[in-house]
């Protein structure tokens, strides 16, 4: 299955009707909608109790994962009554250190 070419004419007349700023925009859209098979994880800012960090988005996940180092830094409260293991992308296993629960996290302006 291939992608889409945006080199059809309707598309063509249709955006040459918009004003610069939306003709820029549908491309851009018409282009985000293709279908990807493989793309890195984007990264973000966002904050944790006011600290400022680079965050991975990962849509596909089913937990939030932080370092020990940035849950050190932020001295929050840790249960580590859990006893849960998380299996990465390469199928290694790795037993999980704690949950903190309630964790507010700001990304975008928004809190999650």
């Amino acid at each position: 299955m291939k992608n889409e070419p945006l080199n059809n004419e309707p598309l063509k007349k249709e955006l040459l009707n918009k004003e610069p700023d939306a003709r820029v925009y549908a491309i851009k859209w018409k282009e985000a909608m293709r279908k990807l098979y493989a793309c890195a994880s984007p990264k973000c800012k966002g904050r944790i109790k006011d600290i400022e960090f680079e965050m991975l988005i990962d849509s596909g996940a089913e937990l939030c994962l932080m370092s020990r180092e940035v849950f050190e830094e932020l001295g929050i409260p840790i249960d580590l009554s859990i006893e849960w293991s998380v299996r990465s992308a390469n199928s290694q296993k790795t037993k999980a250190y704690g949950i903190c629960h309630d964790m507010l996290v700001a990304v975008g302006g928004i809190t999650v």
